[in-house]
């Protein structure tokens, strides 16, 4: 855990300080041994900044869950069009690539459900394939494809990037999983996502691994209502 990792440098840091201290008042204190100190308090503190961020970023990822568990009602609203007012709002991340997304969802489609933490966890899923999957690509593909049961609604999210390591298959939802080691992310993105769909959406998301590229998610949640007809405009 981060802050067990972050207790671990502090006592290394500690270690180290004290013996510097006994050198000097030895009188035995040496260039190489002052570097090699100088170098191990950087890393220390590197690691300690590191784990303090990715504690930082669980404990947001937590309070948006409570957040929405508690503030967000119930109402009816087309699903189409959240996911196009999504679309708009990530524009400017999309205007420089040649990345397409294609829905696929009935334009005429209404549900009675939770928009806030639904249009968090495509956002996220959305993010984190233009971050992760297309990290290397600016001509990728997204597909988000609806359907419906009498009382509930099934999402399949796939991207045609990079995929999902097999190891990381069966811990992918764990807080701090991430494909991209080594550049600050921590992975908290489909941590957040599996949290909403089954916490406040009450609903399950699956990783499918076919052996095709790319990732592949479904999302399933329940519906207290499912209409058909166009919510007047405004």
């Amino acid at each position: 855990m981060p802050i067990s990792n972050c207790l671990s440098a502090c006592n290394l840091l500690d270690e180290k300080l004290s013996r510097l201290d006994d050198d000097f008042n030895t009188k035995q204190l040496r260039a190489r041994n002052m570097e090699r100190f100088l170098q191990d308090s950087q890393n220390c503190l590197q690691t300690i900044r590191h784990n303090l961020d990715r504690s930082a970023e669980l404990i947001s990822g937590f309070k948006q869950v409570a957040v929405n568990q508690t503030d967000e009602n119930t109402r009816m609203f087309p699903l189409r069009k959240l996911i196009e007012e999504l679309l708009i709002t990530l524009r400017p991340r999309l205007k420089n690539t040649h990345h397409d997304v294609y829905i696929e969802c009935d334009d005429k489609l209404q549900i009675e459900s939770k928009a806030g933490p639904l249009n968090q966890i495509l956002y996220n899923l959305l993010t984190n394939s233009l971050e992760h999957a297309f990290a290397h690509s600016d001509n990728g593909h997204i597909f988000i494809v609806v359907t419906e049961s009498q009382h509930a609604i099934s999402i399949l999210y796939r991207d045609d990037g990079i995929g999902i390591p097999e190891h990381l298959g069966k811990r992918i939802f764990d807080p701090f999983v991430t494909t991209k080691r080594g550049n600050g992310r921590t992975g908290m993105g489909l941590h957040l996502v599996y949290n909403l769909v089954t916490q406040i959406l009450g609903g399950t998301i699956q990783l499918v691994q076919d052996g095709q590229p790319g990732s592949e998610f479904v999302i399933t949640f329940p519906v207290s209502r499912i209409e058909h007809n166009r919510l007047s405009a405004g």
